[in-house]
């Protein structure tokens, strides 16, 4: 999920960004998947970012990082299989 913000109605906006404390659902993702494929008999389907975004750069405790990743790609393997 992602938000586009705007001031006006007629303002171009600033992009796209990701809310602050969106909540983490990876088997939110798996069910999509599934529901899609079961639907749609296996159309294309592209995730086209799936990122952790941090107020700071903490490169060396990417403990969080690392979690939110593999429960994501851990979710899109299981709706593969």
């Amino acid at each position: 999920m992602s938000a586009t913000f705007r001031m006006s109605r007629n303002d171009s906006g600033t992009g796209q960004f990701i809310p602050i404390n969106m909540p983490n659902d990876p088997q939110g993702l798996q069910c999509m998947l599934q529901y899609l494929t079961d639907t749609y008999q296996n159309i294309p389907i592209y995730v086209q970012e799936n990122g952790y975004g941090q107020f700071f750069i903490d490169s060396v405790n990417d403990h969080n990082r690392v979690e939110y990743l593999s429960g994501y790609i851990g979710s899109t393997l299981a709706a593969l299989r």
